[in-house]
């Protein structure tokens, strides 16, 4: 079984690549993944107010807590579904275009 460690440079490129792929997709495409996106978002914060809202007040922070462990649902479903994040494409984006690879 071949190891999946990266070291940071290897990170970068990886990074990289990313960035001058997402460049070349189509709008379209972009768009129909952020919203995809969004309604993933929507999901998991759905599961945390439905999860938070059946717990008592007077348990404070457990209610929280538990919620809190919901919420990554929805990331985990951007995540296999594709989706397209703002805040991801900032990360990505600035770099490929701070290296070069993209205008």
């Amino acid at each position: 079984m071949a190891s999946r460690d990266l070291y940071p440079q290897e990170i970068l490129q990886v990074v990289l690549d990313k960035s001058c792929a997402k460049a070349q997709s189509s709008i379209p495409t972009l768009a129909i993944l952020s919203v995809l996106a969004g309604g993933y978002i929507g999901f998991g914060y759905l599961a945390y107010l439905k999860v938070v809202s059946g717990i008592p007040h007077e348990w404070g922070g457990v209610a929280t807590l538990l919620g809190a462990s919901v919420f990554p649902i929805a990331l985990i479903c951007i995540l296999l579904g594709g989706g397209e994040l703002v805040t991801s494409n900032m990360m990505i984006m600035s770099l490929g275009r701070l290296a070069g690879r993209i205008s």
